[in-house]
């Protein structure tokens, strides 16, 4: 059990530390033995001469990334009615020990201008959110702004005001879309009594285009940004809320970097365990400003994870904060494409965040495993973490120069839609060029733009894999349930890669493709069902049709390809 450990004592120490940890009364005391009283933001590694600005960990749950929209956590468990979902899932965030809990709601109306879901609907959630969240130290509002509007604009009572978006972003010089983030806002902070708000603001994709773009080309897109960043900040501040904000749009122009509000807090999002954080770490030092970095559970756009990458890319984060007087790391969570993952595919980069937050990168991966079998999924034999961990490091064998994804994933995903071979072979061809400019936009050193599968040893390897899952003891009261989703993510892999195969191998025998999409829609059909059973176990069924309109595609395709 303590195989990470050097000596009888140190053995000692950590068998105390993780009693204190699991004892629901005691959660908190080895957080509050260890770091300074006079503010959250600061924490003194074992054997340091002096505190560390460093906030240790932090975890960013997104609500309308989980299966459901927003709100998505409210469904209630048949298995134990009452319990919401939102309070088992937070109640397991103890398990990681983090200082903060970050719940993001992308979508809110407001009484007055749209009530889709009854009146108080979502304002309920949010206060329901808001007080799971106080089982932690530590909470942070957060609301979506600027961009990422879709699953808000189309309700009724916002028709209007979707006259002044160009695509997914708002026209920033136009004040009624300052109306509405504020009216959007006001939702959110009458219903939160965090002090903190964070009003995103990245990927604004059209800024500068259509309305704005004359503006744009007279004064640069950075300063129709900055005007209305300021609007939002004054308005935070109007409210005595803290501002936060993602970094992506103003550390790409370093001499806007030292005009930013020094009480805003910046927060830098990298994924990719090949980028780093250092160069934007450095400049924010340099100028002053309060930051924290961001790295991710790399579970998103994969199905079950990618894990050396999230190891990698948490480690960077955390050694580049306490390197450069970061406040801390958020480790994000998302849901890109549908959200296929099951949140047990991101217990692993949770404890991660958890070590390298508490005792500094430097500390022995061993002691992630030791800590996951013991205390997480409560194996025996210290079988389950390293399932877990191999299920997540199947993308290595697909040898694919794809980012922020995998190509079992990408195939299957909604991302580049397609109905033919011809259209499949230009959906490859954008997903490999938009990697590409993912890698320069994060000086990640070029690669080959081949995928070059070695599919007899791809496939030995999820067999292997599936051995580990259906041996490993899991004995967590949630252990049969994990195993299920380990195993549902495994058989959603294979299937993305016997579709590539298919659509790349077989597409010169027309009689051996369509009986191979005879054998991937009953394959699918099956999938798609056993999806459902383990989403409503953690999830209302509210947002399951949208999730999974892709896979349905899928379906059809595969029907039309085979003629069934």
């Amino acid at each position: 059990m303590f195989k990470g450990c050097r000596t009888n004592r140190q053995k000692r120490s950590l068998r105390q530390s993780f009693q204190n940890i699991f004892n629901p009364g005691l959660i908190f005391r080895l957080m509050k033995n260890r770091r300074p009283q006079h503010t959250v933001y600061q924490h003194k590694f074992p054997g340091s001469e002096r505190p560390l600005p460093y906030a240790g960990s932090s975890v960013l749950l997104k609500a309308d990334a989980v299966p459901g929209g927003p709100g998505g956590f409210r469904r209630k468990n048949r298995n134990n009615p009452g319990k919401k979902p939102s309070a088992r899932i937070l109640s397991k965030q103890r398990k990681f020990v983090p200082s903060v809990i970050r719940l993001q709601v992308g979508g809110g109306h407001s009484d007055g201008l749209c009530q889709p879901a009854g009146p108080g609907t979502v304002q309920r959630r949010i206060r329901h959110l808001s007080a799971c969240s106080r089982i932690q130290r530590h909470s942070t509002a957060v609301f979506r702004k600027t961009q990422h509007l879709l699953g808000i604009l189309p309700g009724p009572g916002y028709q209007m005001r979707q006259k002044q978006c160009f695509s997914l972003t708002v026209d920033p010089r136009d004040e009624k879309s300052f109306e509405l983030a504020r009216n959007l806002l006001d939702v959110l902070l009458d219903n939160s009594d965090s002090g903190y708000i964070n009003v995103n603001m990245d990927e604004p994709f059209e800024l500068g285009m259509g309305k704005s773009k004359e503006y744009a080309d007279r004064h640069g897109k950075l300063s129709l940004y900055f005007d209305y960043m300021k609007k939002l900040h004054s308005y935070c501040l109007s409210r005595n809320r803290k501002m936060m904000m993602w970094g992506d749009e103003v550390l790409r122009a370093p001499e806007y970097v030292s005009r930013f509000p020094k009480d805003v807090i910046l927060l830098d999002w990298i994924y990719e365990g090949d980028a780093h954080f250092e160069e934007h770490a450095r400049l924010m030092q340099s100028t002053g400003l309060q930051f924290c970095l961001c790295p991710g559970t790399s579970s998103w756009g994969s199905l079950t994870g990618r894990s050396a990458n999230m190891a990698c890319n948490i480690r960077d984060a955390a050694s580049c904060a306490i390197r450069y007087g970061g406040l801390g790391i958020i480790t994000t969570d998302w849901g890109d494409q549908g959200h296929w993952q099951y949140i047990s595919a991101s217990y692993p980069a949770f404890a991660h965040t958890g070590l390298y937050a508490w005792s500094g990168p430097g500390d022995e991966d061993s002691l992630i495993s030791w800590y996951c079998n013991c205390f997480l999924y409560e194996s025996p034999d210290e079988s389950a973490y390293q399932a877990a961990w191999d299920l997540g490091n199947y993308y290595r064998l697909e040898n694919a120069p794809l980012y922020n994804t995998t190509l079992a994933f990408a195939v299957m995903s909604s991302k580049y839609t397609f109905d033919s071979v011809e259209e499949f072979d230009q959906k490859m061809d954008r997903l490999l060029k938009l990697s590409a400019n993912i890698a320069r936009s994060n000086k990640i050193p070029p690669r080959p733009q081949v995928i070059s599968i070695d599919y007899d040893v791809l496939f030995s390897y999820l067999e292997k894999v599936d051995g580990e899952i259906e041996h490993a003891q899991i004995l967590c009261p949630e252990g049969d349930l994990i195993r299920q989703e380990m195993k549902n993510g495994l058989r959603m892999v294979r299937h993305g890669i016997r579709l590539y195969h298919a659509l790349k191998e077989l597409r010169n025998d027309s009689a051996v493709l369509g009986e191979e999409m005879k054998v991937l829609y009953d394959d699918l059909d099956d999938i798609l069902k056993e999806h459902y059973r383990l989403w409503s176990a953690r999830n209302r069924s509210g947002g399951f049709g949208r999730s999974t309109n892709h896979m349905n595609h899928l379906l059809e395709f595969y029907r039309r390809a085979s003629q069934l």
